[in-house]
């Protein structure tokens, strides 16, 4: 690298030539495979900065003070070091290399792999690079390192052994992912893909749909940062329910036939929350019940919560999941028609019978409390006094509705003692310090004056008691 000498208080340090910085300017804006990179944090401001420190104007070089400030208030409020910005922006890139993995293979083209391993080079340098930013824009603006010059940039805050956050949440950067050179490093980043997912989709575990806006179907999908933490441990009851949903998701994510589900039953039993703790299984978690399949990629799994309103989206919704890697779960929470709404024939042509083939890592969950979900009148059965043949059509037009789940299951309100045993569980977990006994007549008492037995009015006495005790 070529170098000139400029002096500092008590040393000699070498700073790069605004040739070298431009030549690094021009390296980085050649990204090849890694291409989403370029809009991203930290890319977008390096550019800047080294855009700047490239010209041989004095006043051009001392305005990279102002986008070297917009990186480091990004990688502070992000708790990123430089390596970790990139790390994190490769990982939840829609980067060429991940589109080539929308499938089973694994394997990438030799020239892809190639650009990859140029790519990373790219990134490596621009990170050791970052160290001599500082004191270069120190130097434009007249001032000297020990007398008031630019902080060097942040150090990483974010854990980097495990997920660095809570459980259901995409890893964060990780020390497999700083090393990431050579055709190893290559490996390491396309597993991380299989594994994890990537773009947009690698940014949360779940999602809502808010609809279609401009050309970006995705940008209609809002990641939520924040989603209930409810663990399977956390409920009690509907064991064997329980227990047919987690499978039929499992074999959603190891790419075997899986079933659209309908959670029917009272309110408060738990349907809802069944389906948000499978976001919280531990990734690749092994399934007892086959052991010769190996672990669950449970990591792949996400959430997409579809409002009833928005049904009628659901081929585009599907047309830009298909063929992707990760698995997913429309999620329709509490579905029931009134007499006159139509918009569940939407979803009926998406559960079967539509003329696009219904992708193989979608699957719809919905709850609700009508086991038919479409209100019926008494004035749809037909008279048995009319000879119209076609008088049993409004039924069978509605019950066939249902029909298309093809697994269907039933959570039922709990019996005193499933109830007390609810509230047991839960103040259990929550360590509160109060009697057995006094718990019990409590919870009893909580549920006759309040929604009757449920695991929800379980929860919200526990809620109340945990409030009570501090």
């Amino acid at each position: 690298m070529e170098t000139t000498s400029r002096p500092t208080v008590g040393r000699t340090e070498p700073s790069p030539t605004p040739q070298v910085w431009a030549q690094a300017a021009a390296r980085a804006a050649s990204l090849l495979v890694l291409d989403d990179l370029a809009s991203r944090t930290p890319l977008v401001h390096l550019i800047d900065i080294l855009t700047c420190l490239a010209s041989p104007d004095p006043g051009t070089r001392a305005a990279a003070a102002t986008p070297y400030g917009r990186l480091f208030r990004d990688l502070a409020s992000a708790g990123h070091d430089l390596g970790d910005a990139f790390t994190s922006a490769i990982a939840t890139s829609e980067t060429l290399i991940a589109r080539q993995l929308r499938g089973s293979s694994l394997a990438l083209p030799d020239a892809i792999t190639a650009a990859a391993i140029h790519d990373l080079e790219v990134t490596a340098m621009l990170t050791a690079l970052g160290a001599t930013i500082p004191d270069a824009i120190t130097a434009a603006l007249g001032m000297e390192p020990a007398h008031g010059g630019l902080p060097p940039l942040p150090e990483s805050r974010v854990q980097t052994e495990g997920s660095g956050g809570p459980a259901g949440y995409p890893p964060m950067p990780t020390p497999y992912l700083r090393d990431l050179a050579g055709n190893a490093g290559v490996e390491r980043l396309v597993t991380h893909y299989a594994t994890h997912g990537s773009g947009h989709f690698a940014r949360a575990r779940a999602f809502v749909w808010r609809g279609v806006t401009g050309n970006d179907h995705l940008s209609g999908l809002d990641p939520v940062m924040v989603h209930d933490p409810v663990r399977a441990h956390d409920l009690v009851g509907t064991v064997d329910a329980r227990a047919l949903l987690r499978r039929n998701t499992a074999n959603l994510l190891r790419g075997r036939p899986a079933n659209n589900v309908l959670l029917y039953g009272d309110r408060g039993t738990g349907k809802s929350s069944s389906v948000k703790s499978l976001l919280q299984e531990p990734d690749t978690a092994a399934w007892g019940e086959d052991p010769d399949a190996g672990p669950v990629p449970w990591g792949l799994l996400r959430l997409i919560d579809v409002p009833k309103s928005r049904l009628g989206d659901f081929p585009t919704l599907i047309t830009c999941l298909r063929d992707r890697p990760e698995r997913f779960i429309l999620f329709v929470d509490d579905l029931s028609f009134e007499d006159g709404e139509t918009q569940y024939k939407d979803l009926k042509a998406v559960l079967d019978g539509g003329v696009i083939a219904h992708p193989e890592n979608v699957v719809v969950y919905a709850t609700s409390n009508r086991r038919h979900l479409i209100r019926e009148q008494f004035s749809d059965r037909p008279d048995p006094l009319n000879t119209d043949v076609h008088g049993q059509d409004t039924v069978q037009e509605k019950l066939s509705f249902a029909d298309r789940f093809g697994l269907t299951l039933t959570f039922l309100s709990p019996n005193q003692e499933d109830y007390l045993a609810i509230a047991t569980h839960l103040a259990q977990l929550r360590g509160l310090p109060i009697a057995l006994p006094d718990l019990r007549r409590r919870a009893i008492a909580w549920a006759a004056w309040h929604n009757g037995r449920s695991g929800r009015t379980a929860r919200q006495f526990i809620d109340d008691l945990t409030a009570e005790l501090g």
